[in-house]
Order: C-alpha cells, then sequence, then structure tokens
C-alpha cells in the first residue's frame, strides 16, 4: 500500500488500492474518490490520505453498499 512509507497513502497507492477491491472501475472514479476521501484531511489532495482516512472511507462505502 504505502509503497514508499511516507505515512500517506498518495494518489497512485490509492487508485492501486481501490482497483484492487474492486470499489473503482475507472480513472474518473478513482478521482471522484480520492477528492472525497481527501476534502476533510489536513494534508489536501496533493499529499494524499493516511491509512486512517482511508479506512473510514472504506467503512462508509460498505455501509452503503
Amino acid at each position: 500500500m504505502d509503497k514508499d512509507n511516507s505515512g500517506l497513502l498518495e494518489y497512485d497507492e490509492v487508485a492501486a488500492l481501490l482497483l484492487q477491491l474492486g470499489a473503482a472501475s475507472s480513472k474518473r472514479k478513482v478521482k471522484t474518490i480520492f477528492r472525497e476521501m481527501t476534502a476533510e484531511t489536513p494534508y489536501g489532495t496533493k499529499a494524499g490520505v493516511s491509512f486512517e482516512d482511508f479506512a473510514q472511507w472504506w467503512s462508509r462505502h460498505q455501509a452503503i453498499s
């Protein structure tokens, strides 16, 4: 997941994870989800999301599905 050990999941890492989990099937969907994940983080869209941010999004997504 965090290939560069930065402590954050950058866009490419999130994209790969979303595709592996089947949560996104297109680049457009990945961009939409990434913007949603980063909307309320202190890191912003350029830095990425923490694993906790991803896990919270995943929990909400699974509850809706």
